[in-house]
């Protein structure tokens, strides 16, 4: 092993607690909060705080199977990382009335997103019923709507 490999594992075990003191509830739940924070004191995203905590976890379970520890520390201890935020953030998706204008003008460009743009527009009118959808509509014989009934596909046929 390299001489500045070995000097940096020297640093951190004398600056590391012993595992030990995990079986301290009050330290556990320190530890655990600690990974909710970033480097810079800012609130880490809750797939961050995932990861950590599963790394955490099987170190642990690591030190319980080479005989470190005893038991699992974090058994004691009732922390789940936090549900993520369901809210939309505003900056980051179109509203309607800028989704409508985007497949508007991309829809009316020369170019590769032209057929694509034209058929999410066809989409979007069907599914949102704001009147009759632009393009030509194809009828499909299997298929009828509330205005139409089996029969008259079948005769028409």
């Amino acid at each position: 092993m390299p001489v500045e490999d070995r000097l940096v594992l020297q640093w951190v075990a004398k600056a590391s607690r012993p595992l030990v003191d995990l079986h301290d509830p009050v330290l556990a739940r320190d530890v655990l909060e600690s990974l909710r924070r970033k480097l810079d004191g800012g609130e880490a995203a809750v797939e961050t705080m995932r990861r950590k905590r599963k790394v955490m976890v099987h170190a642990l379970h690591y030190a319980v199977e080479r005989g470190e520890l005893g038991s699992h520390p974090l058994n004691k201890v009732r922390w789940r990382v936090p549900k993520p935020a369901v809210t939309v953030d505003p900056r980051v998706v179109a509203n309607p009335h800028q989704a409508r204008d985007l497949l508007d003008a991309v829809s009316y460009s020369p170019g590769r997103f032209h057929q694509s743009a034209r058929r999410l527009q066809l989409t979007r009118t069907h599914l949102r019923g704001t009147g009759r959808p632009v393009g030509r509509a194809r009828p499909v014989p299997s298929c009828w709507t509330a205005r139409t009934s089996p029969a008259s596909h079948r005769t028409s046929g």
